[in-house]
């Protein structure tokens, strides 16, 4: 248990299924188990654009898309459960997706392609690589001036966005398989996957199982009881900092700096940060249930 609080609602509610759920839940196992039959069995990707008339339609951002639509789904569930300002917090969401996608571009040009820094034509091209410790910094500093902007709970407004983008980045990480965005070291595992014919690990395929775990230990944490503002953001960054610590070892063309990658030292700063927050809202919560 991290700590035990309230929200002044009823939780379990969060955990009811509707019809647009079960819907979602069938487009992700569609699309999961499409992509294992690719790259198990037929040693393929869906790295080439698709033509829809004269409009070139990339796989990635398909998924992308879908990632931002399940994200705002899944927010605008948890607003009606804990009842946030609806316009004020979506407008939160809006804010901090932009600059999440502009924070991750500039982050992985500068750290993990320092030499291509100096061309602004990498640096204004979106395409040229996206980190997800740089949209998660640059998107939570966005949120907590938003969330300020309009007097919304800054812990409160957090586990709400926190929620949202480990259920969108479901399928952002399924996108990265697709593409095999992130390929790791050679191997002999059943979990490796078929790459130019030869078997490695996907950092893009794991990841993303790990994020769906973090939604359903998000669920199975909440369904216990209500917790206190904060709980949720401080879950998320307990569990994937220290795997995504380890996962980064598999990484075969990621730039290291004195032997660790920038996920890696990203990892350490965000572990330190939650046992930081923790420590912080367990006082605080304790303040609360005094008086």
């Amino acid at each position: 248990m991290i700590f035990r609080g309230t929200y002044g609602i009823n939780t379990n509610n969060l955990n009811r299924l509707n019809l647009t759920d079960f819907v979602w839940i069938a487009v992700l196992s569609v699309l999961v188990s499409g992509l294992i039959w690719l790259n198990y069995l037929s040693d393929g990707s869906l790295g080439t654009p698709w033509m829809l008339g004269h409009i070139e339609i990339g796989p990635f951002g398909v998924f992308v898309a879908l990632d931002v639509m399940f994200a705002f789904y899944l927010l605008e569930r948890w607003i009606k459960v804990f009842t946030l300002p609806t316009p004020d917090i979506l407008w939160c969401a809006i804010i901090a997706v932009l600059a999440s996608l502009i924070g991750s571009h500039l982050f992985s040009v500068l750290l993990y392609y320092p030499g291509s820094a100096e061309d602004w034509a990498v640096l204004l091209d979106g395409r040229r690589g996206m980190s997800s410790f740089g949209g998660i910094l640059a998107g939570s500093i966005a949120a907590i001036f938003t969330m300020r902007r309009f007097r919304i709970p800054i812990f409160r407004g957090l586990d709400a966005i926190t929620y949202a983008f480990v259920g969108g980045y479901v399928f952002g990480r399924a996108g990265c398989f697709a593409i095999h965005d992130h390929p790791g070291w050679l191997t002999n595992s059943f979990l490796g996957v078929l790459i130019n014919g030869e078997r490695r690990h996907d950092l893009g395929f794991y990841e993303m199982w790990l994020m769906l775990i973090i939604l359903l230990l998000i669920h199975g944490y909440l369904r216990k009881g209500a917790r206190a503002p904060g709980s949720t953001l401080v879950l998320f960054m307990l569990v994937y900092a220290p795997v995504r610590f380890l996962l980064d070892f598999l990484r075969v063309e990621d730039i290291r700096y004195v032997s660790l990658t920038p996920g890696q030292w990203s990892s350490i700063i965000m572990f330190v940060i939650a046992i930081i927050l923790m420590a912080v809202l367990r006082n605080r919560n304790k303040r609360v249930i005094n008086v």
